[in-house]
């Protein structure tokens, strides 16, 4: 059993999480989670598996330039990923550009971003406690 975007979104900690693309692809579901803070090029492309829902602070993206962060998204949507959820850190903000916000609505791909200081284990431990708790559920039935 797996956990949906919405579900995450719509859950009590979760509730700073802003959907900033792909909002048709909250039916989306997590396998699970990990994080992405290395350019593609330094990353095997099977890293980024079906399913995983990948955490990133996007900082890496300043030694990218355009063509290497559309690559990127290309490979996140390629690989089928579950979706992509970054900090609000207005540093790294404006590599989310509108080009990539309509590649990522048109495959329905989406694009969270945490409006708070929540830390990378506090995101993947809560996202774990849910796949959990559906896999649990689903035992049982």
């Amino acid at each position: 059993m797996y956990v949906s975007i919405k579900s995450i979104c719509n859950s009590p900690e979760f509730k700073n999480l802003e959907i900033v693309a792909g909002k048709n692809g909250t039916h989306r579901n997590i396998k699970g989670i990990s994080v992405s803070d290395m350019k593609l090029s330094h990353s095997d492309k099977s890293f980024f598996e079906e399913g995983y829902l990948f955490i990133s602070a996007l900082s890496f993206f300043n030694d990218c330039n355009e063509k290497e962060i559309e690559e990127y998204f290309d490979c996140l949507i390629d690989r089928k990923t579950a979706g992509l959820i970054y900090s609000n850190d207005e540093d790294y903000q404006h590599y989310i550009s509108e080009d990539i916000i309509k590649k990522c609505d048109n495959a329905n791909y989406p694009i969270l971003i945490l409006q708070n200081d929540t830390s990378y284990a506090s995101i993947i431990a809560t996202v774990n406690r849910y796949i959990a708790f559906e896999n649990l559920t689903a035992a049982y039935k």
